[in-house]
């Protein structure tokens, strides 16, 4: 007697920006190496469906282009990028921003990243700075799509245990 069961539910699977521009790249090696089918031969070799494979080769400038402009993303499995009105120039201030924290060591803040856009957008001019206003909006939208957090440097080292035990002893003994 057989017994019914139901069939196994099917999961989606998400993938990385890297695995996307993986398996791009080796459809075009297998085109170029001329085989019949590249987006069935780079399917089976990757293990991925050969229809999401196609998606991926039509929207394969977004995908290059998120790849080589936000290196942060590229082992997330979600990928959700939101533009902000002048994206060149968000560029330009991210850059200067890792130039400043990483670089020179000095501290960002609010405050700096605003007056630095303002001084960006005046000099580039696009269309529709003049009414712009540098918030406190923006600079929080600007520091999530960078992934940009807020961390305070401090000449404080964490000790070990050894260190901190006299402390904590003198402690319980005072209570």
């Amino acid at each position: 007697m057989q017994i019914l069961t139901k069939p196994p539910k099917q999961t989606r699977k998400a993938y990385t920006l890297t695995d996307k521009v993986r398996a791009i790249l080796l459809y075009f090696v297998m085109l170029n190496a001329c085989f019949l089918t590249p987006g069935k031969c780079a399917a089976v070799h990757l293990n991925i469906k050969k229809g999401t494979i196609d998606n991926w080769i039509a929207a394969k400038e977004s995908i290059l282009y998120r790849y080589l402009t936000y290196p942060n993303l590229r082992h997330k499995k979600r990928i959700r990028i939101c533009r902000g009105k002048f994206h060149a120039e968000e560029l330009l201030l991210y850059s200067r921003f890792v130039h400043r924290r990483k670089v020179l060591k000095l501290p960002v803040s609010q405050n700096w990243l605003s007056l630095e856009f303002k001084k960006i957008v005046q000099d580039k001019k696009p269309d529709g700075y003049e009414d712009f206003k540098y918030s406190n909006h923006w600079v929080c939208g600007f520091c999530i799509r960078f992934l940009i957090c807020s961390r305070a440097m401090t000449n404080k080292k964490d000790k070990s245990v050894e260190e901190r035990l006299p402390d904590i002893r003198r402690l319980c003994i005072l209570q």
